[in-house]
């Protein structure tokens, strides 16, 4: 005889089974994820107690808090004129009304069931790491925030992060009571650690430490043995020591000019021709300045003769190749000349076809090879306030578009409707670099502040922050502080909660920490079972 499944049964295992495709959806594709949400909310409907559902999500502080930040949209959508654009950002943001809705009115998940969610979420987030490195490898020269298809490179790299801190999770479990597990689970964080170094996230390794310094503050106001507390003291010490020294390391590397510099400067090249020093810039890279011993006339003669591609005309990157030809010469601390062309090997003549501009970005599993990109960044920006195609020095820009945006919309914002429209427009007035770019803010508060004001700004803080508070999240839930950690750098560095895949990762794993690991999923709630009956 065949095992017979109940109504509820069956109702519990499509809800988790959803839960398990969100879970898999939000590191690797939309239509996974608008599936899970749409078969999520069909199951919590046609399993009716509808009303009993309601009654206790109406008795939920913590959850209407958290329905709240849907509903701050739809309150400010009158505020705009473009209706279209708004009622498309409400379809984007369902799933911070439906997945709470679901998660704060369901059964709570067993150990078991709250294990294959995760579980499953860590899975996919390794496999497609793996993913990830294998085609950095078969496609060596292309840019690293492609790595990972379908998701962009800094948030799947928060899902590493979260993964890397369920597996610490796991192991706090008692999972470590079986070896083969332990070991298995301490390969995948050592390689999550690893594919945050070749995909060059600093976010992620920053929310790495930071995240580790908060489990070792929230450990050490937990445990009163003294040896354990002096352990994680001297951890936390070693670790933010170790990352301070690295960082001045390479800070110094790049910007402290070496001995090559130090030289009175040659007038002439070995074949008689001037050079140009341009020692009015001083723009320095790899210790060395980049705008001194330049002969254009032999460098292009030179390299015309080792490169099919024009001396004149574009790199592989589309960056101009005579800029790109010097700046790899000065990294390697040669003269951009005749002789220092000769110099350079086969494959230094293919890495400047290609378009990489510094001998260190050929490192690509070192972290140095992205510090060395933000200096020069950084760099480049405050001499010439040009910041196009720099992924950080964008974002000052775009905040500073922000920023003069909440200056003329301070109270009540643009409107759920008008973010883009008014972006763009800024940008224009502005004359900004970053015009015609299509960019928003990348800063989901900066986003929310400009388009609510800050009287609905502070709504949002509320309804970000109450829900926590309310559960005793942060003071009982390690996790929960870690996601949160998370959660808020994602919002600083990017507009988290403007796609799909930052929506539905918010809303799944705020939802499942705060209503589905603790008791207060008020499905069970005192108030429910002691009130009248409702049908």
């Amino acid at each position: 005889m065949g095992i017979k499944y109940n109504r509820e049964q069956i109702h519990a295992f499509i809800y988790v089974l959803s839960l398990m495709g969100l879970a898999v959806g939000v590191s690797t594709a939309v239509y996974v994820m608008s599936v899970s949400t749409v078969v999520l909310f069909a199951n919590w409907v046609v399993e009716g107690r509808l009303k009993k559902k309601l009654f206790c999500i109406w008795h939920n502080k913590a959850a209407l808090a958290v329905l709240g930040i849907f509903f701050l949209h739809v309150l400010w959508l009158p505020f705009s004129k473009d209706y279209a654009y708004g009622i498309d950002d409400l379809r984007k943001k369902l799933p911070l009304l439906i997945i709470p809705l679901v998660l704060a009115s369901s059964r709570i998940l067993n150990r078991k069931q709250l294990y294959w969610i995760l579980g499953t979420y860590v899975f996919t987030v390794f496999l497609n790491s793996v993913l990830g490195f294998y085609n950095r490898i078969v496609n060596p020269f292309e840019d690293y925030r492609s790595i990972v298809k379908y998701i962009s490179q800094i948030r799947f790299s928060l899902n590493v992060c979260l993964s890397f801190f369920l597996i610490l999770f796991f192991v706090y479990q008692k999972l470590k009571q079986k070896k083969y597990i332990f070991l298995f689970l301490l390969f995948v964080n050592l390689w999550f650690l690893f594919f945050l170094v070749i995909c060059q996230s600093l976010t992620g390794i920053f929310i790495i430490l930071i995240g580790s310094f908060a489990i070792g503050i929230y450990f050490l106001s937990k445990n009163n043995r003294k040896w354990i507390k002096i352990s994680i003291m001297v951890l936390i010490a070693g670790g933010l020591t170790g990352a301070a020294l690295y960082l001045k390391s390479a800070y110094d590397s790049y910007f402290i000019p070496t001995s090559y510099n130090s030289k009175p400067l040659a007038l002439q090249t070995r074949s008689g021709n001037f050079y140009q020093h341009d020692t009015a810039v001083g723009t320095i890279e790899n210790g060395n300045y980049v705008n001194i011993y330049i002969c254009e006339k032999e460098l292009k003669e030179t390299w015309n003769k080792r490169s099919t591609l024009n001396y004149e005309g574009l790199d592989g990157r589309n960056q101009h190749l005579s800029q790109t030809l010097i700046r790899y010469l000065n990294s390697k601390s040669l003269r951009k000349d005749a002789e220092g062309v000769n110099s350079l090997s086969d494959v230094d003549i293919q890495n400047i076809e290609n378009g990489i501009a510094n001998v260190v970005y050929t490192h690509k599993y070192s972290l140095k090879y992205r510090l060395y990109q933000v200096f020069f960044e950084l760099d480049l920006y405050y001499r010439t306030g040009h910041c196009k195609g720099s992924s950080l020095t964008q974002r000052f820009e775009l905040w500073k578009n922000a920023l003069y945006i909440i200056e003329k919309h301070f109270w009540i914002g643009v409107g759920t409707g008008d973010v883009a429209l008014e972006v763009k427009q800024a940008l224009q007035e502005r004359n900004s670099d970053l015009k015609d770019t299509g960019m928003r803010t990348h800063n989901q508060f900066m986003t929310f502040w400009l388009t609510f004001g800050i009287l609905g700004f502070a709504v949002f803080m509320f309804c970000l922050l109450y829900p926590a508070i309310k559960s005793g999240a942060f003071s009982q839930n390690y996790l929960y502080i870690l996601f949160f950690i998370i959660s808020c750098f994602s919002m600083f560095f990017e507009d988290t909660l403007e796609t799909q895949a930052g929506v539905t990762f918010f809303a799944l794993f705020n939802a499942l920490l705060l209503f589905q690991t603790n008791s207060q999923n008020s499905f069970f709630c005192k108030e429910a079972d002691k009130s009248k009956s409702i049908s």
